[in-house]
């Protein structure tokens, strides 16, 4: 477990300051009046916040289409879904 890095907004002069203490690749919490003002993260750790980011989405996606798959939604075909695709792609269908 990594300790988190807090330091207070006029504890930080300059933008190096930020970046060194990104650099240990844990978030770094600037505070304002007590309060967080906000984080900084290493362009590695925003890489991997993404790639959450896109796994929860789909994710939340896979279970959409569960759910109306135990439902009894209507269905199409894989050749129906890919012409839809293009047509809203290209305006026509191929």
């Amino acid at each position: 477990m990594t300790i988190p890095i807090i330091r207070q907004v006029s504890d930080i002069r300059k933008p190096d300051e930020i970046r060194e203490l990104c650099s240990q690749n844990t978030p770094v919490f600037v505070t304002k009046n007590g309060e967080i003002h906000f984080v900084a993260i290493s362009q590695e750790q925003y890489k991997e916040y993404e790639t959450m980011k896109a796994h929860l989405e789909l994710r939340s996606q896979l279970s959409i289409a569960e759910t109306e798959n135990r439902s009894g939604a209507p269905r199409i075909s894989h050749a129906e879904l890919m012409g839809q695709i293009r047509e809203k792609i290209h305006g026509k269908t191929l």
